[in-house]
């Protein structure tokens, strides 16, 4: 029966996880930088028929391994390159890291633990963004995640399997991201060992048998990519691992260090309002080794200064866990009931305050008309009313379960809501309209040029390179955060001639002239002029405040 009950949940749990991430999934475009520029990299990799080594506009793009691309190919060779398809890989992580909360639930401790540490996961805002956005943030942290639960599995229920199937995991996250892969669980199982003197665990976890599932996934990628790219190890290990980290590279999202309790917090909303009490109960050690597991990764990514939200992702199933946990734990009871009013007064204030904060920040919503915002306006205020009114007025003994279940009703349906002004929001910087006239009037031997500027969703809705033109020789482009760096790195690290498709401002006229097909020229509007000064006469094929389009 208890398997029977398992199997059932599972499927209405994978039912509701399809069912909030696939809806309207390729309606946002491609959004600019990183799901656009890690999606391009694999369509290159396709396009080339090579599969070692990623490359951006034909420039080897060495920041990150490779099976996040393989899987992006896959799906390109499977279902063909859309927005909704390439969305399928984070897609199909979010669920996972749902199902592993669930089971999680089901090993350590029961049922309404489960199905809460699952949907408090399953509805917080910052997992659901980032079930919809195609980088490998929420790739690496599901997997680090399943490698985590799985020695924990282990550690309750000592079976081989368990504990191969962790290093498994490790090792795939490390083809995924780098070292975070097995630095995180050495840090988390040796304070946990530590803390509890558990040193036979150290005897018991296979470690040389486990280091040896995880050189057998990667070796054969990391020795072929580095054969052909002699510049790799130095660059991905030394510059985008170690510099990263220590902060001794200039890079981008500098934030202070409370940064991701602040992120924490505000993406695990609104279940956030239960977390501080969640953290303050007494543990046993399969709950400390949950609680390390949050501190350590928190701490970790707190240290350096580049921070950006996605880093933090792999302790948002542990958040939710401990959320859940904590729910089920006191459910019913004189004390949650108390809780329910005060969290449902917070929530009202909580929201209400938004509401007058966007009200009179009118920058915030200037640019989106007012009927895409309406209806995650109705929700929020019809929550707030329903939750006070469950809080206070129900009287009979299923009070918590009915305040819980329009809870996560509420928070699906106000996450779904936000899709339409992201689309709207997203569309006014997308350059899907550009794209669509170049496919239009394009032809054989067409030339794309990008004048000062970058657009890394250009390359995807054109499946064609892009000429960039900028003043590549400055010496100071390698120290700015940018994409120029990105396009520039390679060469650095080469100390190779310049690619073929990165053109200095000298060279544009000429290009302009000879090209043997369709040219077509993308810039900026403030940089009009200085273009038209060079190119003499064109057609105007498009513009608006973020792109102008120019033919030859």
């Amino acid at each position: 029966m208890k398997s029977a009950y398992i199997k059932r949940d599972l499927g209405l749990l994978i039912l509701l996880c399809l069912g909030l991430f696939l809806y309207q999934l390729g309606v946002i475009p491609y959004l600019n930088p990183d799901e656009a520029r890690y999606v391009d990299a694999a369509r290159e990799m396709l396009a080339t028929h090579q599969w070692v080594t990623p490359t951006l506009d034909g420039t080897a793009f060495l920041d990150k391994p490779a099976l996040f691309y393989w899987l992006e190919i896959l799906i390109m060779k499977t279902l063909g390159l859309h927005t909704w398809s390439i969305r399928l890989v984070p897609v199909g992580f979010a669920s996972l890291a749902c199902v592993m909360n669930y089971i999680a639930g089901r090993v350590l401790y029961d049922r309404r633990t489960a199905w809460l540490a699952a949907l408090t996961l399953l509805t917080s805002t910052l997992f659901f963004i980032a079930a919809h956005y195609t980088n490998m943030d929420l790739m690496v942290a599901v997997l680090i995640d399943c490698s985590l639960w799985l020695f924990l599995f282990w550690l309750e229920r000592p079976r081989a399997w368990l504990l191969y199937g962790s290093y498994v995991c490790a090792g795939l996250a490390f083809l995924t991201k780098g070292l975070i892969a097995i630095a995180f669980p050495a840090l988390i199982i040796a304070a946990f060992v530590l803390i509890y003197r558990r040193w036979d665990v150290l005897r018991k976890m296979q470690m040389i048998q486990g280091l040896l599932i995880i050189v057998l996934i990667n070796l054969p990628w990391y020795l072929a990519v580095q054969h052909r790219n002699p510049e790799f190890a130095y660059y991905f290990f030394y510059v985008q691992q170690f510099l990263r980290f220590s902060g001794s590279h200039s890079f981008n999202m500098r934030n202070p260090a409370y940064y991701y309790v602040m992120i924490i917090v505000a993406g695990m909303l609104p279940w956030s309002l239960f977390l501080l009490q969640a953290l303050c109960q007494k543990v046993t050690p399969k709950e400390a080794y949950i609680l390390l597991w949050i501190v350590i990764i928190t701490v970790f990514f707190s240290i350096p200064a580049s921070k950006t939200p996605g880093y933090i992702l792999p302790v948002f199933p542990p958040v939710a866990f401990v959320i859940g946990r904590y729910i089920a734990l006191h459910w019913q009871s004189a004390r949650q009931l108390k809780e329910l009013k005060i969290v449902s007064i917070v929530y009202a204030l909580l929201f209400i305050g938004a509401s007058i904060f966007i009200k009179t920040d009118l920058k915030l919503i200037s640019t989106l008309p007012g009927n895409v915002l309406l209806p995650p306006l109705l929700i929020i205020n019809a929550s707030w009313l329903i939750l006070l009114g469950l809080a206070f007025f129900w009287q009979r003994a299923t009070r918590s379960q009915a305040f819980f279940v329009a809870f996560f009703i509420l928070q699906s349906l106000f996450l779904l809501s936000l899709i339409k002004p992201v689309e709207t929001d997203r569309m006014q910087k997308s350059a899907a309209p550009l794209a669509a006239i170049i496919n239009q009037k394009g032809g054989p031997g067409e030339t794309i040029i990008e004048y000062q500027r970058y657009d890394y969703d250009l390359l995807l809705y054109t499946q064609h390179d892009v000429k960039v033109v900028y003043n590549w020789n400055d010496p100071d482009l390698i120290y700015q955060d940018s994409w120029r760096r990105e396009l520039m790195e390679d060469v650095f690290y080469k100390h190779s001639p310049r690619q073929a498709n990165l053109v200095l401002p000298a060279d544009l006229p000429a290009l302009w002239r000879t090209a043997s097909g369709p040219v077509f020229v993308v810039t900026s509007p403030q940089d009009l002029p200085s273009l038209q000064a060079q190119l003499g006469a064109f057609h105007l094929l498009f513009q608006n405040n973020q792109f102008v389009l120019l033919e030859r």
